[in-house]
């Protein structure tokens, strides 16, 4: 994928992958954060979801963050945590996905991944 834009290539191959059955791994927020914190989701993961219909299955990384902090030259030894939720089902939807559709199922995506995080990892609270 590239960052900031939309990869038709790699959208369009995602959708075969999961259209023949395969399992796909994404991180519906486009990258990782500076503090650990969870990010507001980007459309990609969401659409790929409802245009298939696939399930979600969400899964949260905890503290992988310390490994290699942004700016860090050698990687740390810590523990890391993946903690798998329960599959979310995901309609599959023909034809035009509206803006408020993708943000809807990308914050209903985000908000099951936030109940495997721990607090500091969660977004922050506005």
């Amino acid at each position: 994928m590239r960052r900031g834009e939309a990869d038709r290539k790699a959208i369009r191959r995602s959708l075969e992958v999961l259209d023949a059955g395969g399992v796909l791994v994404m991180f519906p927020e486009g990258t990782r954060s500076h503090d650990g914190r969870l990010r507001a989701p980007e459309p990609g993961a969401a659409m790929i979801a409802l245009r298939t219909g696939a399930p979600v299955l969400p899964a949260a990384v905890i503290n992988s963050h310390r490994i290699l902090p942004k700016g860090a030259h050698w990687p740390k030894m810590q523990r890391v945590t993946v903690r798998m939720g329960p599959p979310l089902a995901v309609p599959k939807i023909e034809g035009r996905l509206d803006h408020g559709t993708l943000e809807e199922w990308g914050n209903r995506i985000i908000a099951e991944i936030e109940k495997l995080l721990p607090r500091d990892q969660q977004r922050a609270k506005q």
